[in-house]
């Protein structure tokens, strides 16, 4: 896979390019600081995907380069990693109308080369259910409660009711993270075993329980619901060893589905 970064900080432009000299199955295509160049050299040689910092510093910035990348979506639309170090939403939402995959505040923590490319790996697979920027509707009451009714109502047609142990605990879940992410959008998500140990404290449950649960509900769903209704709401392919999705994967993996179905209503 060939990426194009786009960056004018001398340093974090360095340690992007140290990382990826120890990668095999990704190339570095070219390091500029240029959005202009970065636009040439993306038209020229369509890399799979672009890492652009939004602050580049001359007259073409990273937005104006996306804006000019929106142009040619009907030719070319590559994976696009925006990093930054603005902290607004305005500029994030003005990322995501563009095209942009994944919005990477530099102030997160654990941020870095390794975990931008991470974000490549993780999402680029799943490109077209991506695309949902992590606010709604800007209004965290309102977005909780649109968003659990969608939850709540997709869930239902994949044959988990979420009065039931398992697919209550995926809503749950699920309601976390968006908390979690409209509350402190710098700070990377609960993983699925602080999620499970927050139910455990909070249903005076066992560790591991509501991750039991979550599974069985998974292996039940898999079993019973056509494979029609599991595709449309959830587009992602199985290991071969694979029955079901593992909790985890399903987990994260359906937040991105719920958002992009709340976006399209939203921008309908």
């Amino acid at each position: 896979m060939k990426v194009l970064l786009l960056e004018d900080d001398l340093e974090e432009a360095k340690a992007m390019e140290e990382y990826f000299e120890q990668l095999e199955d990704m190339e570095l295509l070219a390091t500029t600081g240029s959005a202009m160049q970065g636009f040439t050299l993306a038209l020229k040689n369509r890399p799979e995907a672009i890492i652009v910092d939004i602050q580049l510093g001359e007259a073409m910035d990273g937005l104006s380069f996306l804006e000019a990348l929106e142009e040619v979506k009907k030719e070319y639309r590559p994976f696009i990693v925006v990093t930054s170090c603005v902290n607004s939403l305005t500029v994030e939402q003005r990322c995501y109308k563009r095209g942009v995959q994944f919005y990477c505040r530099k102030s997160m923590k654990g941020y870095g080369p390794a975990y931008v490319v991470g974000k490549i790996r993780e999402l680029m697979p799943f490109m077209d259910c991506c695309d949902a920027p992590p606010y709604l509707l800007y209004d965290p009451l309102q977005d909780e409660r649109r968003f659990r009714a969608e939850a709540e109502f997709v869930l239902a047609e994949m044959t988990m009711d979420t009065g039931k142990e398992g697919p209550r605990a995926i809503l749950c879940m699920l309601l976390m993270l968006l908390r979690a992410e409209l509350e402190s959008p710098d700070i990377a998500p609960p993983d699925l075993n602080a999620m499970d140990l927050a139910l455990a404290r909070r249903q005076e449950k066992s560790v591991g329980a509501s991750i039991k649960a979550v599974q069985y509900a998974l292996s039940q769903a898999w079993a019973h619901c056509s494979d029609s209704v599991l595709k449309m709401y959830y587009p992602f392919p199985l290991a071969p060893d694979q029955n079901c999705p593992s909790a985890k994967e399903f987990i994260h993996k359906f937040y991105t589905v719920i958002k992009k179905r709340l976006l399209d209503k939203v921008h309908s």
